[in-house]
């Protein structure tokens, strides 16, 4: 059963995949059209909490999924899921150029030494991301993955107890590289991009060129960040600031006018741009991290997608922080008549690259 992890999905016509964050699990389903991916099914359902305190069982988590797949009108029961968490250890490591029989060897002395779990106790895996120049030779990039073998049985039971059959595990930097590969080769022309897909809790970072994928980070903070300083500032419980957050997402105005028309307004906007001052941080970071390989690449531009970028002061805020052009990302693939959708809303991207890998890529 451990296949799955890593197995390929024969390639198909139709590929269903699931996205189960931390606030909604979100179902993406693709189709081959004329040897074109084309999205048929979108949807999502509300994640219990159940999921988050790690009870897979509970009859209220499976009803859920049931029903994600559901309104999402998804006909396919062979699944690709993303695994994400705390508990999922991804780490960049470069090695020697050295034949497969013995790089093997070297990814589980790798391993060792930077995945802080049991290997006995996980499953590690290594994705090749291409060769480099290194002083006066060349190395290996590899991406090591690594979960706990629980975890793995556990998606895997859940799916079974929805009715459904998870063929794949695979983990959102590569998803987010598939949804997005597509733009960066049509529109951005070459450049070195970051994409920063906001979670709830959590958000992805991810760097791309042309068909590579250069550095992937978790990043700890969210849109639900900016929904606790928000409550903090304004003094109010966390489900209070969600909805004031919503509603003045795309009116915030610092200027001083705006502190004589509405205050309130403005308390909000200033509020959210201490939020989105940690936000910037985690993505400096991230560049930093990225910038100290001696392999690295300047960054061009930073699109952003997920939840958060509703807030349209987002990218402003962002742009005045990092020093670098921010547009919110638009998934080009296009949508199936019964969708009865015009576009993908870019929550989507993680579900929608799950998605590609079974009838598009196996990248």
């Amino acid at each position: 059963m451990k296949k799955f992890w890593h197995g390929l999905l024969p390639k198909e016509d139709l590929c269903t995949a699931v996205d189960i964050g931390s606030t909604e699990i979100r179902v993406a389903e693709v189709a081959i059209e004329d040897e074109q991916p084309v999205v048929t099914a979108l949807g999502s359902f509300p994640t219990p909490p159940e999921f988050l305190a790690g009870n897979f069982k509970s009859d209220t988590l499976v009803f859920a999924l049931k029903q994600a797949v559901e309104y999402a009108g998804a006909k396919g029961r062979d699944c690709v899921a993303a695994i994400t968490g705390q508990k999922v250890i991804t780490r960049h490591v470069s090695v020697p150029v050295m034949p497969d029989r013995e790089l093997e060897k070297a990814v589980r002395w790798e391993a060792e030494k930077f995945i802080p779990i049991p290997l006995d106790q996980s499953i590690v895996r290594h994705v090749n991301l291409g060769e480099v120049a290194a002083g006066d030779g060349k190395q290996l990039r590899l991406l090591l993955v690594a979960v706990p073998t629980e975890l793995t049985y556990e998606y895997y039971d859940l799916f079974k107890l929805a009715g459904l059959h998870l063929a794949v595990i695979d983990v959102p930097c590569f998803a987010l590289f598939r949804a997005y590969n597509r733009l960066v080769n049509e529109s951005i022309g070459g450049e070195t991009m970051a994409v920063v897909h906001f979670g709830a809790a959590t958000s992805h970072f991810v760097l791309l060129k042309d068909d590579q994928l250069l550095y992937s980070r978790t990043m700890p903070v969210g849109g639900n960040h900016l929904t606790e300083v928000l409550a903090r500032g304004l003094g109010m419980d966390f489900d209070e600031a969600e909805k004031l957050k919503l509603e003045y997402s795309g009116k915030v105005n610092l200027d001083e006018a705006a502190v004589t028309a509405d205050p309130v307004q403005f308390r909000v906007g200033s509020s959210l741009q201490d939020g989105i001052g940690e936000l910037a941080r985690e993505i400096g970071r991230s560049l930093e991290f990225y910038h100290s390989q001696e392999f690295s690449l300047p960054v061009e531009k930073v699109i952003i997608s997920g939840g958060p970028c509703k807030t349209e002061a987002l990218v402003q805020f962002l742009e005045q922080e990092i020093d670098l052009p921010v547009s919110v990302g638009s998934l080009v693939l296009p949508l199936d008549e019964c969708t009865g959708l015009s576009a993908i809303d870019n929550g989507y991207a993680v579900a929608a690259g799950l998605a590609l890998r079974g009838v598009f890529s196996n990248v």
